[in-house]
């Protein structure tokens, strides 16, 4: 089954929050944390992952927090699932032949690489901008 993990839900959601901040301000890690249900320990993880890839800056001290580092409408969804998850594949197959003794006589391969290329086609073009405006005509074409 297609799954994607608690780190990639847990950080669209944070991100989600993030971009509905206010432009020069930051949020706590422990109220990102209250607010999105998630344990702090793990949303740190999370965040780091994120700050290390440029999404998210952090600051410390007073004031400090968590805050995009990127505008909303130029962060894209699968890139923020490749960086939490690694590629976004149906079977591993899909993309390396050799991981199957199969693949190059397999009826089936062709399907799940037509399932992957459309799953990632989607994803590549819904930004984190059209998740929080809820825009629903991108997200359903």
């Amino acid at each position: 089954m297609f799954k994607l993990s608690t780190k990639t839900r847990y950080g669209l959601r944070a991100l989600c929050q993030l971009a509905q901040v206010k432009k020069g301000y930051t949020i706590p890690a422990h109220q990102l944390a209250k607010d999105q249900e998630i344990s702090l320990s793990y949303l740190e993880q999370v965040l780091n992952v994120l700050k290390h890839h440029g999404i998210v800056e952090s600051f410390k001290g007073p004031g400090g927090g968590y805050k995009l580092n990127v505008d909303p409408k130029k962060i894209i969804i699968k890139d923020v699932i490749e960086v939490l998850e690694g590629p976004v594949l149906i079977t591993e197959c899909s993309a390396d032949p050799s991981k199957c003794h199969r693949a190059e006589d397999c009826l089936t391969r062709a399907l799940w690489q037509k399932i992957g290329n459309q799953v990632n086609s989607f994803l590549g073009k819904i930004t984190l901008n059209d998740l929080v405006k809820k825009n629903c005509k991108k997200l359903c074409k």
